[in-house]
């Protein structure tokens, strides 16, 4: 439900869900946004830790 949200809000459409419909309105907007950016952050710090670990422990193997 997240992309759609997302993209109801931009397209200012009211959003159908299992129990009704109803408007998202900007805080909550923003609430998803910022939920979305801070996963994709986590992400990708948590990738880059993981290669980090990697190739530390490939370098002690040497």
């Amino acid at each position: 439900m997240g992309r759609a949200a997302l993209r109801s809000r931009r397209n200012h459409a009211v959003i159908d869900a299992a129990v009704g419909s109803y408007y998202l309105g900007n805080d909550a907007y923003q609430a998803l946004c910022t939920k979305r950016r801070l996963r994709i952050g986590l992400s990708l710090v948590l990738a880059i830790g993981v290669a980090v670990a990697v190739f530390v422990a490939n370098g002690a193997n040497l």
